[in-house]
């Protein structure tokens, strides 16, 4: 099992965007968690 936490602050032109300003922030935050499994196959 495994988990993850991110912040970004995005800066100049990305800041700027039309996008960001009218459907986001400069502020992006973002995280998940998974899980994964190993196995061997034996002959």
């Amino acid at each position: 099992m495994f988990g993850f936490a991110r912040y970004e602050r995005l800066l100049g032109d990305a800041a700027r965007s039309p996008i960001v300003r009218e459907l986001g922030s400069r502020n992006q935050l973002s995280g998940g968690i998974g899980l994964s499994y190993t196995f061997t196959v034996r002959r």
